[in-house]
Parts: structure tokens; C-alpha cells; sequence
């Protein structure tokens, strides 16, 4: 680790913005740390990656609990994918999701169609890319309670990914 991979950030109208970011492996791993909590993130993750990217999540997050014995209120878990469909349109996939008469009254030329869902622990959205053209944005996003294992947090977020790519019709890995 080098100096310029570790910076902090201010929080000169709120205190909650306060955080120190650690990046790792060229950027591809950030560690945050703030007042408002502590947030791990991984770029471009595969599932055969998952027994390290816990362990890093692991010791990460006890070398902040031993510092300053933090109290964790609840875990969350958000996979972002950008998708582009090989056999069809974004639109196509994304109608799938539509009454047929909903589709009329809105205009069957649109380039895609949004679906958001939200409870208490879950929410899924399904969106059109914005950096990739003719890509879908798919945003998974669980909470757990804090003694929930990493393990179980990482298998129960690939379960939901193959639910919403199924609802697609999509296949993934």
C-alpha cells in the first residue's frame, strides 16, 4: 500500500461526511471509513472471487471494530451490473416486464423501460445504462442483521441475481 492510496475526505457542513478512503489492488477495492459508518466495495467482482473478497471484508472491518469498537446497526449489500442482452434489445428484455396494454398507451418505440421494486430489506432496480449504450442497469440491495455471516450476506445477494436475471429472462453466471 502506498500513501496516495489511503485519503481522507472533510466534512466541512456535516460531520457525516467525514471518512477515510483506502484503495486497493489499483483502485479495483475501497475501504471507507466515517462517522456515518464503514463501506466496502469491490469494482468488477466474479463469484469465484467471493472467498477473498470476504476475507478483505473480514479484516478490513475488524481492524475498524478494534479501533474503535464500532456498534453495527444493520449490513447492507448492493450489486450494481451494467448488462447488454446478446440475443435482443434492452426494450425487449424490459417489456417482458409490462402489461401489453401498458405498452400500448406509452408508445412501443421507447429504448427501454424501468421496474423498481422496494420492501423493508430489499429493493431491485432495473434501468437503462447510462455509460453503456445499449446496456441494462441492475441494482440489487439487501439488508441483514449484523450477526448475519459475510458468507450468508454474499449467498443470499447471488440468489437474488439469478432471481432477477430469471425474471429477465437472462442468463448469468
Amino acid at each position: 500500500m502506498r500513501l496516495e492510496d489511503i485519503s481522507a475526505k472533510g466534512g466541512q457542513d456535516d460531520l457525516s461526511d467525514v471518512q477515510i478512503n483506502v484503495r486497493l489492488f489499483d483502485n479495483r477495492v475501497i475501504f471507507r471509513v466515517g462517522l456515518a459508518g464503514a463501506e466496502f466495495g469491490v469494482a468488477n467482482p466474479g463469484w469465484g472471487e467471493l472467498d477473498t473478497i470476504t476475507k478483505l471484508a473480514r479484516v478490513g472491518l475488524g481492524a475498524v471494530n478494534e479501533e474503535i469498537e464500532m456498534d453495527i446497526g444493520k449490513q447492507t449489500i448492493t450489486l450494481v451490473i451494467h448488462l447488454r442482452p446478446m440475443d435482443c434489445s434492452i426494450s425487449q428484455v424490459t417489456a417482458r416486464l409490462l402489461r401489453s396494454d401498458t405498452l400500448g398507451s406509452i408508445g412501443e418505440d421507447a429504448s427501454a423501460y424501468g421496474l423498481s421494486v422496494y420492501r423493508n430489506d430489499i429493493s431491485w432496480v432495473v434501468d437503462r445504462s447510462a455509460p453503456f449504450p445499449e446496456a441494462l442497469f441492475l441494482r440489487l440491495s439487501r439488508d441483514f442483521e449484523p450477526d448475519v455471516s459475510l458468507e450468508e450476506v454474499a449467498r443470499r445477494i447471488h440468489t437474488d441475481q439469478g432471481e432477477l436475471l430469471q425474471l429477465l429472462q437472462l442468463e448469468g453466471e
